[in-house]
């Protein structure tokens, strides 16, 4: 994706394209892969880490952009795609060999309606393996 590209989804949903939050989704967008705080900081050197957590939280927020907690509690961001809707109903796949996430299929339409009763708004499940790729 490039930075025109990244400055309409940003104006899709109405967020300022300022230059961190360019550079962030670009980066995202760009690979295939999810990314902890840390890796983020070393492609945004010119960032503190504290803008990099409001830049990443408000694009979750938004919904352009996806976090999981891995098992041993580091977070991983990465960019849900253009088609990927807003309300996430399907769990993810995080390979700990080429670090991506892959989108596992939705959940059955009977299991997010009972969900639906209890009021549930978000659904976050992060299987931690190896992909068909790795594997």
């Amino acid at each position: 994706m490039n930075t025109q590209e990244v400055k309409t989804i940003l104006g899709k949903y109405k967020c300022r394209a300022t230059t961190i939050r360019v550079e962030a989704l670009h980066l995202l967008s760009n690979q295939e892969k999810a990314f902890s705080i840390s890796e983020i900081e070393e492609h945004l050197k010119e960032a503190d880490r504290v803008t990099i957590y409001r830049t990443l939280n408000s694009f979750v927020e938004l919904g352009i952009v996806s976090k999981v907690l891995n098992n041993k509690g580091v977070t991983y961001f990465f960019f849900k795609g253009i088609d990927h809707t807003a309300k996430c109903a399907h769990p993810h796949l995080y390979c700990k060999s080429c670090n991506k996430v892959i989108c596992l299929p939705e959940y059955p339409e009977s299991y997010l309606n009972i969900l639906d009763n209890y009021k549930a708004e978000h659904i976050s499940v992060l299987m931690e393996g190896e992909c068909h790729n790795c594997h």
